[in-house]
């Protein structure tokens, strides 16, 4: 079974689109866009990534990724041995760490 179709059947969306940047799956419903993102961590490090990204969640930050559950409530799947998390889709690039003046004025590359 494809990835793409292993995660309509375990989180239980249908796909409409979908385009891969890097590592990255950006995976478009009709309601929603969703970023598919695989981890080559130990599980209990998945586990606690996801439950902070909840726990933002729940307290109401609105900056953060939102982190959607499988059709069993699992906070991620696994396929073929890798573990991936499905999270709302965040318009922007990455951060470039290495500046540190970008974080002491709060700049972020759009």
């Amino acid at each position: 079974m494809s990835i793409l179709s292993n995660v309509e059947q375990m989180y239980g969306i249908k796909i409409q689109r979908t385009r891969q940047k890097k590592d990255i799956h950006k995976i478009e419903t009709a309601s929603m866009t969703y970023c598919l993102k695989p981890y080559k961590f130990p599980e209990d490090e998945i586990r606690f990534i996801t439950r902070v990204l909840s726990f933002l969640d729940e307290r109401g930050f609105t900056r953060s990724q939102k982190v959607y559950p499988t059709v069993q409530q699992t906070a991620f799947m696994i396929h073929e041995g890798i573990s991936y998390t499905l999270t709302n889709w965040v318009d922007g690039g990455r951060p470039k760490f290495t500046k540190k003046n970008r974080f002491q004025k709060r700049e972020f590359p759009p």
